[in-house]
């Protein structure tokens, strides 16, 4: 039987080999102007976890998880 390739079989050498990419490091997620003491909470929340910062760019407010990808090795990740 020949063997089944899957959809990540050979991903890591052909995009992620020497990775410079930030985006291969953290993720951003958009999330709602906060409004209230309510939403600001929200966001003390999310800041008291580990690895994660609250941006904003051009008006708009994102969710920062600062978390390498699984298909980066820690000779690439620097």
């Amino acid at each position: 039987m020949a063997k089944k390739k899957t959809a990540t079989s050979g991903y890591k050498k052909t995009l992620c080999t020497k990775c410079t990419g930030l985006c291969c490091r953290y993720f951003a997620l958009p999330i709602e102007t906060p409004e209230d003491w309510g939403d600001y909470d929200d966001i003390r929340w999310y800041l008291a976890h580990e690895n994660v910062t609250v941006f904003v760019e051009e008006g708009d407010w994102y969710l920062n998880v600062i978390n390498k990808c699984r298909y980066l090795s820690e000779k690439d990740y620097k």
